[in-house]
């Protein structure tokens, strides 16, 4: 009886909570104005206002609302389960708004709203202040962002991209381009010299050349030896270069020679290769 009375409540709190759930979907007219002003943006906006022209004949600034705008009453307005949900949408641009306002309120859900955009294109056309520039990555933007408004967050989404086991380059290139704190650095030395990450390995001869230079050494030959140098950036094969070249060390630039010499697709980044190859006073690459 009793096992029964507890499996009746056991659907009825379901049922409740179902129905709770949907009941926070069915969104607000207001909130429904705002969702389709957002899920039809054709750019990320930050919260840099462009400059404003004031009309000649009215002496007036013109009315207009940003999509910013928009995301402003959004975090306001939506509830966090209504704000997860829509990280989870197909829309290029409202998924990261809805992240934005979680981070803002360093909502419990941020982690989960995080990971939904984790396999998303990392590329977006953005507005700050009066440029509008296409090519830009969402997440440094969205660093961009925490660091001004809910520094708060930075933290819970750095331990994310640090910790998780689903990999992105990107968000660890865009991570480790600051200095994280302290306590995530044990960390970044094993993403480093156990799972051979670039960017990891960047960071570690950034910061701590002098106390790890047998590591910094074997991990970034090891990822030199193996990598396609063409998928690499100019910025990346410059300072891989630049970082194996440093050691001076004959069996690594017998490597990068016979690398560069056999494997064209470097020479797209002929005239940095060439700068930094004369700076050491190596040829016979071509």
């Amino acid at each position: 009886m009793k096992s029964a009375a507890t499996a009746l409540l056991l659907i009825i709190s379901s049922t409740f909570l179902h129905a709770q759930n949907a009941s926070e979907m069915q969104y607000s007219p207001e909130l429904q104005k705002i969702i389709y002003r957002l899920q039809t943006a054709n750019r990320l906006e930050t919260e840099d206002p462009p400059l404003i022209l004031i009309d000649a004949y009215t002496g007036e600034e013109p009315k207009f609302v940003r999509d910013y705008d928009y995301f402003e009453v959004l975090k306001e307005k939506a509830t966090s389960r209504q704000l997860f949900e829509l990280s989870k949408r197909p829309e290029k641009y409202l998924p990261i708004y809805a992240l934005w306002a979680l981070m803002y309120r360093n909502d419990p859900l941020v982690d989960s709203a995080f990971l939904n955009l984790f396999d998303r294109s990392p590329y977006v056309t953005a507005q700050q202040g009066c440029l509008v520039e296409s090519g830009l990555k969402w997440f440094e933007l969205t660093r961009y962002y925490l660091n001004r408004c809910c520094p708060a967050t930075v933290d819970r989404v750095d331990s994310i991209v640090l910790f998780t086991h689903h990999f992105n380059y990107d968000l660890l290139a865009t991570t480790l381009s600051e200095r994280v704190k302290p306590r995530f650095e044990p960390q970044v030395r094993t993403l480093a010299f156990n799972m051979n990450r670039l960017y990891a390995i960047f960071y570690m001869y950034d910061y701590h050349a002098a106390e790890y230079p047998e590591e910094i050494k074997k991990a970034i030959f090891t990822y030199f030896k193996r990598t396609e140098t063409g998928k690499r950036t100019e910025i990346e094969l410059s300072k891989m270069l630049k970082i194996l070249l440093s050691f001076r060390d004959p069996e690594i630039n017998t490597v990068v020679v016979r690398r560069l010499k056999n494997i064209p697709d470097w020479l797209k980044n002929k005239k940095s290769v060439d700068r930094i190859m004369s700076e050491y006073n190596i040829t016979g690459y071509y």
